[in-house]
């Protein structure tokens, strides 16, 4: 009796082959992300400060974050203070621009790879160009300012409070709006014509098929964006760290700022995980709220 052809023949150790390419990926997500997660998680746990032994101190940590530290709650207060109205310039603008480029105008190409540029840099860098824009003597802003009549170039953007939440504002508002614009500009372009096509035979206005057809139907674009614009503020940090370092007076101290601050320029370690795990919650708490309410408005249509 023949067997098998050769070609059909399990070939030992071959249903393992896929398992043994996917192992350096796995480990190199474990060294990068899982290990470190976990061991913060660990520290949290304990009083560690450079130079002295690991103390196990329970909830201590967070019972002091949550209770006690005046300066968290500072930040905390201080990060929605600059993300309500960054999340509402960005939103107004990106849709302002999404709706204008999805119209049929001539050298739509050139504007929207324009319009994208600022989100091609890092936060850093521009922190840094916004920097020298804010600049008190030299700066750009000021220079026009004083060519109109407003303010003279000795205007420091950065001495008050409001002014230097001002500042991060506006330059966080130029960094990401095209991030906002681009998935808002993706939703629109993904609405059929057939759609306005049968409302004008209708005779539906322009308003009226905005509000009766585009708005609903980007509900879940523009909650995408909202839920990553707010994500990425709740980790505000480069802009932060390029223009104020948190001042003036902690005005502009952000959790993000807090936690950098608590374990890199006072060394207490396991403080600095429980400040970055409250984080953690409270983000990850929010956005499943928005992505609850997503997924209700998705059912519900």
């Amino acid at each position: 009796m023949r067997g098998p052809p050769l070609s059909s023949r399990p070939v030992p150790g071959k249903r393992w082959t896929r398992y043994w390419f996917a192992l350096p990926t796995l480990v190199l997500l474990f060294l990068v992300f899982l290990f470190p997660l976990l061991y913060s998680l660990y520290v949290s746990f304990h009083y560690l400060q450079l130079g002295r032994p690991m103390v196990y101190v329970g909830w201590e940590n967070f019972r002091e974050a949550l209770l006690e530290d005046s300066r968290f709650a500072n930040s905390v207060r201080n990060n929605i203070i600059i993300a309500l109205p960054t999340i509402g310039f960005e939103f107004l603008l990106g849709f302002l621009f999404a709706l204008i480029l999805n119209q049929n105008i001539r050298g739509k190409a050139i504007f929207t790879t324009l319009l994208v540029v600022p989100i091609m840099i890092s936060p850093v860098m521009a922190g840094m160009t916004w920097r020298m824009l804010y600049g008190a003597k030299y700066g750009a802003i000021n220079h026009i300012l004083k060519g109109i009549g407003i303010a003279d170039t000795s205007f420091d953007w950065f001495a008050t409070g409001p002014r230097a939440i001002l500042a991060i504002v506006l330059a966080d508002v130029w960094h990401m709006t095209p991030f906002v614009m681009m998935i808002l500009l993706a939703g629109l372009q993904a609405i059929p014509d057939e759609l306005y096509e049968a409302a004008r035979v209708d005779g539906a206005s322009r308003r009226q098929a905005f509000f009766t057809i585009t708005l609903p139907l980007l509900k879940l674009p523009i909650l995408v964006a909202i839920l990553m614009r707010f994500i990425d503020l709740s980790k505000l940090f480069g802009l932060i760290y390029v223009l104020t370092w948190g001042g003036p007076g902690g005005a502009t101290e952000t959790v993000s700022f807090t936690a950098y601050l608590v374990g890199f320029q006072y060394f207490r370690i396991g403080y600095a995980s429980a400040l970055s795990y409250l984080i953690l919650i409270v983000v990850g708490f929010l956005s499943f709220l928005l992505v609850k309410l997503l997924y209700t408005g998705e059912e519900n249509r």
